[in-house]
């Protein structure tokens, strides 16, 4: 991985750490999570503090403007956190009633 790379996934890693509910990346990486589609909809953190968290990243690895466009590009059309609480209020409800009728059927 390059240095951008890493940055990016840096941020993802404090992003999510910081989500509601909190995560560990590299678990979800590790459990093949991240594979799945929208997996990222079940965790919410609002724009400005995401935005927080990508600047402090990019200032503590003094990056260029140049650089700190890139990361940021990538970071928002990637895997960050859901921005709508209101839509991360949906999909949680969603994966609650899953989970309630997955219990269900196992009795």
């Amino acid at each position: 991985m390059n240095k951008l790379e890493n940055i990016v996934l840096e941020i993802y890693r404090l992003q999510y750490k910081y989500a509601e509910p909190p995560a560990d990346l590299d678990a979800l990486m590790a459990s093949g999570e991240t594979k799945k589609a929208d997996w990222f909809s079940k965790y919410y953190m609002s724009q400005e503090d995401q935005q927080t968290i990508m600047d402090l990243v990019c200032k503590k690895h003094k990056l260029t403007s140049l650089e700190k466009r890139s990361v940021s590009i990538e970071v928002n059309l990637g895997s960050s956190p859901n921005t709508s609480r209101e839509q991360w209020l949906k999909e949680r409800k969603k994966c609650q009633a899953r989970n309630l009728s997955v219990k269900k059927n196992k009795k």
